[in-house]
């Protein structure tokens, strides 16, 4: 997720997937012209790359979407929005709730999970970045892992503002 706004008031991580969207696009165009020429031509095969036009849009429907996180001191909230074709999800947590954010690894064992912020990432350990709550409970920020040191990154960004 791209920071896209950093002020005293609101903190707003935001994830466009717009190359998705431009590649479900051509390959849609391209497959749905391969169709018609191979439909033309009087070959049945056409119809392969007529499931292959189609996919594009399922594709797009099904797994493409809009994801933001706006932590907005006015609002006193920490909000998480999905946006796309099959609607909005919309997840909202009062800021008063939120103690830090934390960056949690894949592990079913509870004391495990917690990598602490200032850890130098490891290239190897799928990590994702959570809100953790006063009560230890805690929101994901984002809904897979990845081995990048964005979770740290986005963290530490949202540690240093709340602490503002």
């Amino acid at each position: 997720m791209k920071q896209i706004e950093s002020t005293r008031e609101r903190l707003v991580f935001e994830d466009r997937p717009t190359a998705h969207w431009v590649a479900a696009a051509l390959a849609t165009l391209v497959f749905a012209v391969l169709t018609v020429v191979t439909f033309r031509q009087g070959h049945d095969a056409g119809v392969i790359f007529l499931v292959f036009a189609i996919s594009g849009p399922v594709y797009v429907y099904f797994f493409v979407e809009t994801r933001s996180i706006v932590l907005d001191r006015r609002a006193g909230t920490a909000t998480l929005r999905r946006q796309g074709l099959r609607g909005t999800d919309e997840t909202t947590v009062a800021l008063t709730e939120v103690a830090r954010a934390d960056v949690h690894r894949a592990t079913s064992d509870p004391a495990a999970r917690v990598v602490p912020v200032d850890e130098a990432p490891s290239t190897g350990t799928p990590v994702r970045p959570v809100l953790t709550h006063a009560d230890g409970k805690a929101t994901p920020l984002v809904e897979g892992y990845s081995k990048d040191g964005a979770a740290f990154d986005m963290a530490r960004e949202i540690n240093a503002w709340l602490d503002a």
